[in-house]
């Protein structure tokens, strides 16, 4: 493979683990904009392959979606599937952290009681055990 050929490659790759990364997130890409200074067209290009990523624009992304640069490098294979479940669990409680931080402490009370009923007896105790 010549160099022209691994640069596609390597934007192909980019490209598509920004867009699963951000779908894990549960995010728009104009969220993602918000988020990174870039602008929604430019992200919606990416994503499509489009447009070529620079470094600026690698650093930008990975820091707006809460990921190392290498991890949007790596080309996810059926092994490592796993891997992106788990960030997909990771990136949902982050969501919910950032969600719960807006609640006032009475929505706060209201939310715990709800969780306390939908739990089996004697689970919320082991969680605040822990």
């Amino acid at each position: 493979m010549d160099i022209q050929q691994e640069k596609v490659y390597l934007n192909k790759i980019i490209c598509k683990n920004i867009a699963s990364v951000r779908d894990a997130l549960n995010i728009t890409q104009a969220e993602l904009s918000r988020l990174s200074n870039i602008s929604a067209t430019f992200i919606s290009q990416l994503e499509s392959e489009s447009r070529n990523v620079t470094l600026v624009i690698l650093s930008r992304l990975a820091k707006a979606l809460g990921v190392t640069v290498d991890f949007l490098l790596i080309k996810p294979q059926e092994a490592e599937m796993t891997k992106w479940e788990e960030y997909r669990v990771v990136a949902n409680t982050r969501k919910i952290h950032r969600q719960i931080a807006y609640l006032s402490d009475l929505q706060l009370i209201y939310l715990t009681h709800i969780i306390e009923d939908l739990m089996p007896s004697g689970a919320m105790k082991e969680v605040e055990e822990q």
